[in-house]
């Protein structure tokens, strides 16, 4: 199943939902309007960063794999290269876990991917990273119809409701 929206239409929505799901740990969101986003969507002040992505054309599984390993790839190189500007956006905080929120995986081989780069990270001892930093966590906010989006925008009390009974299973 592939969703017809724009990645940004997606980010939305991840947005809504995160703030929703952790409000209780100050979740921001990081803007890319300005020198991109570092490779992350938004944090929690507990050491968690998420990225959200959703490819906007048709795709296969094995394309979504290529997709999704580039994904993880770039924004753990984003991580790397702007630690200094992230560490002072954070407070500190060392990451913890890095999440991709995607609305499919397309097989456990991205889960073996992840787990590999994770270990990659760790190995880097970057000053930025938790000793117990996680990138395996990925998670499918899932089937966005049950939220009440519509083609035509999304609604946050729709979403909300959805939230209750979607994301709290998989978060």
């Amino acid at each position: 199943m592939d969703l017809n929206i724009t990645g940004e239409e997606w980010e939305n929505i991840c947005e809504i939902c995160l703030q929703e799901k952790f409000k209780d740990e100050n979740f921001n969101t990081v803007p890319a309007t300005t020198q991109g986003d570092w490779g992350l969507d938004g944090y929690t002040r507990t050491g968690i960063i998420f990225q959200c992505y959703n490819p906007e054309e048709r795709t296969t599984n094995h394309d979504l794999h290529k997709k999704l390993q580039n994904k993880i790839n770039t924004d753990l190189k984003k991580i790397e290269e702007y630690q200094k500007d992230i560490k002072i956006l954070m407070d500190g905080v060392k990451i913890k876990k890095w999440i991709l929120l995607t609305y499919r995986i397309p097989n456990k081989a991205i889960h073996i991917y992840a787990k590999r780069k994770e270990d990659e990270y760790r190995n880097k001892q970057l000053e930025i990273l938790d000793e117990d930093f996680i990138v395996s966590d990925l998670l499918v906010i899932g089937y966005l119809e049950i939220a009440g989006y519509s083609k035509y925008g999304y609604e946050k009390d729709s979403a909300e409701i959805w939230l209750s009974v979607r994301v709290r299973y998989l978060l």
